[in-house]
């Protein structure tokens, strides 16, 4: 393998191509690229899935936020004070009449 194709491989994997020339720079450690990437792999792996971790949670967000802010419109126009003093009076009358 050479060295161009080991870089493109660890981009691929979610390694900035600098950090990937970096990587292949430490080729005479492990004597060839192949050695080396097979020694990297599971890095790699781990920095693909960030990745991917990183992808769905950017979506999450961008699929939840106007929902949460149909919900804030529609929940905004309630006085959640009078709402709460309701519950509680008809709470207290509750208990009141199970005594």
């Amino acid at each position: 393998m050479k060295r161009k194709r080991f870089v493109k491989l660890a981009m691929s994997y979610g390694v900035q191509r600098n950090e990937a020339e970096q990587l292949a720079k430490t080729v005479y450690v492990y004597g060839s690229n192949e050695a080396l990437f097979v020694v990297q792999h599971f890095g790699l792996e781990v920095e693909r899935v960030k990745m991917a971790f990183r992808r769905f949670a950017a979506e999450i967000v961008r699929i939840t936020r106007p929902v949460a802010e149909k919900l804030a419109a529609i929940l905004g126009g309630i006085d959640w004070a009078a709402v709460l003093a309701a519950e509680d009076e008809g709470g207290e009358e509750a208990a009141e009449t199970e005594e």
